[in-house]
């Protein structure tokens, strides 16, 4: 099988500055065994605090996980050895959360790690992984939102959470919770299969089944512009991200990602540049995070 890729981030129509951060690899600029790696963080911290935690999540990603990773993302022990991963990433992210301009910043991770036959995801926050099959489009992460465990206690419907004051209002994120408990799971792979990643500025303004439609019949980097720009013509109130893997069979000679390593790299060489400056600021930060509402 090949790998199709496309990814675009998208600051939206009513925020000054963009706080998600993404990864989009492909072998062979991967771990041994790994088709394609990708990673989607929505940072939260004020005006500029989560841009610094996303970023920091995101170069954590690609340092234990991408092309020189010594860990074994393969074996049998792999579900272990990713939420080991995870664990490391929001240990590093609060370990950069004590001076002033830094205090309480936070992100969301999810991670999904592509294999031949299947997808190992990791995942903390509202940010989401699907898949799509044969028309059918199905969350494989679960929300670590108030709502969101309102809604498997049965206490709220699905929509009644999506118009809920506490919508937004998380209850895990790496950097900011005390302890996380990642969801790692793993899943199937079939050729013609999709795997999507995105912040919440996609999923809270754009319908599963709408998602699902644009992302049919066209290639990932199509799909991806279209997302956001529904996104941005909802109104754009927040960030927006979206990376789109599509499964091909090896004979598809139009099997070629959209994202390349090098421009992995020079994202994060960007994102370095600007939390050196943004930690040279004197802007104080709220020191509990938890709320996700973040002047949204």
């Amino acid at each position: 099988m090949n790998i199709v890729l496309g990814s675009k981030t998208d600051t939206g129509r009513k925020r000054s500055n963009n706080q998600d951060s993404m990864c989009s690899i492909v072998a062979p600029n991967t771990a041994s065994g790994v088709r394609a790696l990708v990673a989607v963080a929505d940072g939260m911290g004020g005006h500029q605090g989560g841009e610094v935690a996303s970023g920091l999540a995101i170069k954590g990603v690609v340092a234990h996980l991408g092309k020189n990773s010594a860990v074994d993302l393969m074996g049998s022990g792999r579900s272990e050895t990713l939420a080991q991963v995870m664990h490391q990433i929001h240990e590093q992210v609060q370990s950069k959360s004590h001076t002033p301009e830094t205090a309480g910043m936070g992100t969301t991770l999810s991670i999904a790690l592509i294999g031949d036959e299947t997808v190992i995801v990791g995942h903390v926050g509202d940010s989401r992984i699907y898949r799509a099959r044969n028309g059918q489009f199905t969350q494989l992460t679960e929300d670590h939102s108030w709502v969101a465990e309102e809604v498997r206690r049965g206490n709220l419907t699905p929509e009644e959470a999506a118009v809920h004051p506490r919508r937004n209002l998380i209850t895990q994120a790496i950097g900011v919770t005390p302890v996380i408990e990642p969801m790692v799971a793993e899943f199937d792979l079939a050729i013609g299969d999709k795997i999507l990643l995105c912040s919440d500025g996609l999923h809270g303004l754009v319908t599963d089944e709408d998602i699902l439609e644009t992302i049919e019949g066209v290639s990932p980097s199509i799909a991806v512009e279209t997302l956001v720009d529904k996104a941005n013509a909802a109104g754009g109130p927040d960030n927006v991200t979206v990376i789109l893997a599509n499964i091909v069979a090896s004979s598809d000679d139009s099997a070629r990602s959209d994202v390349s390593e090098a421009d992995t790299v020079c994202l994060t060489v960007r994102r370095r540049s600007l939390i050196v400056r943004l930690l040279r600021g004197l802007l104080k930060l709220p020191s509990s995070l938890l709320s996700r509402l973040r002047s949204k």
